[in-house]
């Protein structure tokens, strides 16, 4: 015989996981669109001030708020060399250059990996610091760096931009494909 679970019990068993949810999330609310249905989504606040550079201090700062501001557009990217040409990719970087050995190998394991940070000036900054420092993805790189020096690199072209993203990708396919 089933004994229903007095309702106090039932609250009291939930209560943990509750708070746990309500501390995990306090900037956050309930989706109100979700609400009926039970989901339950989060979704984080939207900014309702009028600048919000002016009010986190930056838009006083010249050029940066401008460049902030600025769309990135995929059209203004030059192709650094033709899809697929593994010797003008390893071409692209000089003979005496230090990184030199890694970019030939990610040339022939990564390559449109490679052919896409070529095209970035932010990619090519933020995969040189990491071969430089020995680290190869966002933990060792950034979040709990072997050194530190990536740090600005990294936030000057934007930690979760696409230039950190393509270079973040190449990082991994380097590692397990033996480039270092």
């Amino acid at each position: 015989m089933h004994r229903p679970t007095p309702p106090l019990r039932r609250f009291l068993v939930g209560a943990p996981l509750l708070l746990t949810a309500a501390l995990a999330a306090p900037a956050c609310a309930t989706d109100p669109a979700d609400a009926e249905s039970g989901t339950g989504t989060v979704v984080s606040p939207v900014y309702m001030g009028d600048d919000i550079l002016a009010d986190m201090g930056v838009a006083d700062t010249p050029g940066l708020a401008e460049d902030l501001k600025r769309e990135f557009q995929f059209t203004s990217v030059a192709e650094p060399y033709p899809a697929g040409d593994v010797a003008a990719c390893k071409g692209f970087v000089e003979a005496s250059d230090p990184i030199k050995a890694i970019h030939d190998c990610s040339c022939d394991e990564c390559g449109d990996l490679q052919r896409q940070c070529d095209a970035l000036e932010g990619c090519q900054e933020i995969a040189r610091c990491a071969i430089e420092i020995g680290c190869s993805d966002p933990y060792s790189c950034y979040l709990l760096p072997v050194n530190g020096k990536c740090i600005p690199i990294i936030d000057k072209w934007g930690n979760t931009g696409l230039h950190t993203a393509i270079s973040n990708r190449l990082g991994e396919c380097t590692t397990a494909k033996k480039c270092r």
